[in-house]
């Protein structure tokens, strides 16, 4: 999974919290007896964020002495292991335990928000297949009881399963009806909590485009989702802490989004923006800051953020067998290095996420089947137990294959490493002939002058006596030494007519000059004083961009210039850039 996948996926955790605390079920709250607000379930909700070891002390302190139900203990310490413990096993396991609690059909509105809440939980694992069963029942349970603002979050996390398993249409789709609905109850009520849905709606969608490099569609939907961002600025804060969350994941979309179209100066504002958030200076911070730093090559900070992440899991007594410890931390530990060229740290660290999602793999499966034997008996479990059994040899030659792919992706590693080492040599021989083509050209025009200058000193008489055939040839050097002098060529639309009025002769007798001792057409002829200039700006003028170069050549159409200055020298414009920029 990419960077900044986890950046969305981190905003739309906060966002289930966020829908907790605006549930409208009053049952769970009539429950309560007790009067000590501390026990009460909302401010368990309004600390979960911030003071996440707080909460799980005054739910282990509330379950002691039974001031809240067990239904809701539960909820609550599930909703604190997925928000900040981003302990998605251990939440799972107490959403499951709530589910299970006969009380939750008694309500209605606890019972969709902990389906959505699963959803999350499940897709956060990895378990798509979970996950879509958990928001097939939220969606269904919430057009039963028309709450359409649960349709549209669980409508975000579908579109996430979409994106994860390459069904990008999909995806899109799932996130404008999202949006679409959440806009209307903006307009309805103008409420903290909702700005927030909408927000995290337009992030996913933000996402989604880049991470399939759809620019356009990206920078498109800029407009609406910095509006939306900044009215949710505007409110009071739900949750502390949230709202710089939110900012951060747009500083962070747009600063890689720009600094991957060559926009490096909005890149550059917008990441000094996210660095001075909070979200962004916190070790978990890596998961925004990391993908820029990779982009601008500042390696050695990427690896510094990466591995303050994973000590801090480390130091925190965590079980290293965890989907976010080796999805997020250990994958991309592993690509940091390999930018950094320390191909063998990268391929251990590589091989230990492996081995530590298989181990995952396993437990998960192991959990699961200790859930079945409570709930259906020894008889259900043997079944249950040989479907593992399947799938554990179906698993083991999937690794098998995927250790295969894996010692094959290295040998390519390996062979496109030479391949680019051969196209560097090729292209540095291809540099030394360009240079040598435009001194020997620049020499030539020099001499060309040096003759101009002595044929003036020469009277009529001798002129007269050339041959007409030598005086025509003359006369065609010159012109193209007019051409070139006074820069006709960087003329977008020069036609042959405009050289023959700068020469002072007709159209036909310069067309007659050019066909007799010229071996290429007029439009090649151009071109190539073209390309021979391009080839000396880009050496000269390293500030300028490619594009800007094209457009002072006379050839503003960028593929037009690529493939002129290719079949001139032999290698793109960019790679001459490179050769230079190598000496």
């Amino acid at each position: 999974m990419k960077l900044p996948i986890k950046i969305a996926l981190f905003l739309m955790a906060l966002l289930s919290v966020m829908v907790a605390c605006t549930s409208k079920d009053a049952s769970q709250r009539a429950t309560q007896t007790n009067t000590d607000k501390r026990y009460s379930y909302e401010y368990v909700k309004k600390i979960s964020v911030t003071q996440p070891k707080k909460a799980l002390q005054v739910l282990q302190h509330a379950e002691e002495h039974k001031l809240m139900s067990p239904i809701d203990i539960n909820i609550l310490r599930s909703k604190v292991y997925y928000n900040s413990m981003l302990d998605y096993k251990k939440a799972t396991f107490y959403a499951e335990a709530a589910l299970n609690d006969p009380d939750i059909n008694n309500r209605p509105e606890q019972l969709m928000s902990l389906l959505y809440l699963a959803a999350l939980e499940y897709y956060n694992c990895g378990n798509y297949a979970k996950c879509l069963n958990m928001a097939d029942r939220a969606i269904t349970t919430g057009y039963k009881y028309d709450n359409r603002q649960l349709v549209g979050q669980v409508l975000t996390t579908m579109g996430q399963c979409h994106s994860e398993i390459g069904n990008v249409g999909h995806a899109i789709n799932c996130f404008d009806q999202s949006i679409i609905i959440f806009k209307g109850e903006v307009k309805k009520s103008p409420k903290w909590n909702l700005y927030y849905a909408l927000t995290t709606s337009n992030a996913l969608k933000a996402n989604t485009y880049l991470e399939m490099k759809q620019y356009k569609e990206l920078f498109q939907m800029k407009p609406e989702y910095e509006g939306t961002l900044k009215k949710l600025n505007t409110l009071p804060e739900g949750i502390s802490g949230v709202n710089d969350l939110a900012n951060a994941t747009f500083y962070s979309i747009y600063a890689i989004g720009y600094e991957e179209t060559g926009n490096h100066a909005q890149g550059s504002a917008l990441y000094d923006k996210l660095i001075v958030t909070r979200a962004a200076n916190t070790p978990e911070g890596a998961t925004f800051v990391v993908p820029y730093l990779m982009l601008t090559k500042h390696y050695n900070e990427a690896l510094s953020k990466v591995n303050e992440m994973e000590s801090v899991w480390t130091r925190s007594g965590k079980d290293s067998i965890d989907y976010n410890y080796i999805h997020n931390i250990l994958a991309n530990k592993a690509k940091t290095l390999q930018a950094m060229g320390r191909y063998k740290e990268s391929l251990e660290t590589g091989i230990r996420a492996y081995d530590l999602n298989d181990s995952l793999n396993r437990r998960i499966k192991a959990q699961n089947a200790l859930r079945v034997s409570e709930q259906l008996g020894k008889k259900m479990l043997k079944k249950h137990i040989e479907r593992q059994e399947t799938l554990l040899r179906i698993n083991h030659i999937a690794n098998i294959v995927i250790g295969a792919l894996l010692v094959i992706c290295i040998g390519l590693m390996i062979i496109g490493f030479r391949i680019n080492k051969k196209l560097k040599a090729k292209n540095q021989a291809a540099y030394t002939l360009v240079n040598e083509l435009l001194l020997y050209k620049k020499q030539l025009m020099d001499h060309l002058a040096a003759d101009e200058a002595n044929n003036a000193k020469n009277n009529r008489k001798t002129l007269e006596a050339n041959d007409d055939k030598q005086q025509q040839y003359d006369e065609f050097l010159r012109m193209e030494k007019m051409v070139i002098d006074r820069g006709l060529f960087l003329q977008p639309k020069l036609e042959r007519s405009d050289v023959a009025k700068e020469m002072g002769i007709s159209t036909s007798h310069f067309n007659e000059l050019f066909a007799r001792f010229s071996d290429q057409s007029f439009t090649n002829f151009i071109n190539d004083l073209r390309m021979e200039h391009a080839a000396k700006l880009l050496k000269e003028k390293s500030n300028y961009t490619i594009e800007a170069i094209a457009n002072e050549c006379g050839v503003p159409i960028r593929q037009t210039f690529y493939r002129l200055f290719s079949k001139k020298f032999g290698m793109t414009p960019a790679e001459y850039r490179n050769v230079v920029a190598d000496e």
